[in-house]
Order: structure tokens, then C-alpha cells, then sequence
């Protein structure tokens, strides 16, 4: 992997939860906090503009379906690794994900370490 710093996105409508999350992110070493998104419209934007490595999506963001942002991120030529993060996801809905481009789910409530390091480099 060398230098290459990870760059990362962060989709949350909850502000508190985003900025919890962006010191988790910023505190790893190789990963780049590239950019934050309240709603699923700005994290498509977002994730155009600044083309990070890493797209992490609330599977309750406003304004799209997270399977609708999906299936748009699916359509874009660089192909972002995408973690869904949710309180609670039923197995039906993570296939139906994973058939896109998430690459794995992680639930809100779990350990903050998820949310560093190898998690997000795999």
C-alpha cells in the first residue's frame, strides 16, 4: 500500500454521529478525511468530485434510498469501496446491498476500532 493515504467520505444525517466519526478517521494513520455529506444527494456529489477510496453511507440517508444511491455509485466510473453503517439490518437487505457496490456493513453500535484502520483499508 506504500503512502498512499485512504480517502474517505462520511454520509450521516446525524451531525454528532459524523463528527465522532471524522475523529476516528482522523486520528488513523493513511486515512484522509476527503469530505462529510448530510443526505445521500451530497454524498453522490461528493463522492464525483473528490473521488475517495472509501464511501462510508448511512443506510438511513434523506433525500435517496441508501439501494437507490447504490445502484447510482454502481454507475460511476471510479469505483468507491462502500461500508454501509445502520442500527440494525435485516440479512435480506445486506444481500440486496452487497449485490451493488457496498462491501460490507457496520453497525453503529459496534466497537469504535471497526471504524479505524484495517476495517477500512480492506
Amino acid at each position: 500500500m506504500g503512502d498512499h493515504e485512504i480517502g474517505v467520505i462520511i454520509a450521516d444525517h446525524h451531525p454528532v454521529f459524523r463528527d465522532g466519526l471524522r475523529h476516528l478517521v482522523q486520528a488513523e494513520q493513511g486515512l484522509n478525511m476527503v469530505g462529510e455529506a448530510p443526505d445521500a444527494e451530497k454524498a453522490l456529489q461528493l463522492t464525483e468530485q473528490l473521488k475517495p477510496d472509501v464511501l462510508l453511507l448511512d443506510l438511513q440517508i434523506p433525500k435517496l434510498t441508501a439501494l437507490r444511491a447504490l445502484e447510482r455509485l454502481a454507475e460511476m466510473p471510479n469505483q468507491v469501496k462502500v461500508l454501509l453503517m445502520s442500527e440494525g439490518i435485516e440479512r435480506q437487505q445486506i444481500i440486496r446491498m452487497l449485490h451493488f457496490v457496498a462491501r460490507g456493513v457496520i453497525l453503529k453500535d459496534a466497537a469504535p476500532r471497526l471504524c479505524q484502520g484495517n476495517s477500512l483499508r480492506s
